[in-house]
């Protein structure tokens, strides 16, 4: 698993979690947006990836964001804008292991398909 057993649940508390394996049991595409709540980039992009999961949703895609700080209450408050799952905050570390990930520019949208493979980069 990627994400680890469990995602967290959009809503007013973020430690409601649903099973990692029902929730994503549709998804033809998944997408790992990667943010932080400072970054200007990332409050220009959220709109846009938001219109775009709105769209898609409906035929089989979801966003899983990751906290791209390694504090609890940034990851919070930056999700507190999404309307999609999250990731438990301490399976972050996993999640960039996986995608090869350390670091870089952020926003970041990688999608995967329902294997677990890489289909696009950033969009």
């Amino acid at each position: 698993e990627i994400f680890g057993e469990h995602l967290l649940l959009h809503g007013p508390h973020t430690s409601e979690k649903t099973y990692t394996a029902a929730a994503l049991a549709d998804c033809q595409q998944i997408g790992i947006y990667i943010a932080n709540k400072g970054c200007g980039r990332c409050v220009q992009f959220l709109p846009k990836l938001k219109e775009a999961y709105f769209k898609l949703r409906n035929q089989g895609f979801e966003v899983v964001f990751v906290s791209g700080s390694d504090g609890y209450d940034d990851m919070k408050a930056s999700w507190s804008e999404q309307p999609w799952f999250a990731s438990v905050h301490s399976e972050r570390r996993r999640v960039l292991q996986y995608l090869g990930l350390g670091g870089g520019a952020l926003p970041l949208l990688v999608v995967l398909d329902p294997t677990g493979k890489i289909l696009s980069q950033n969009g």
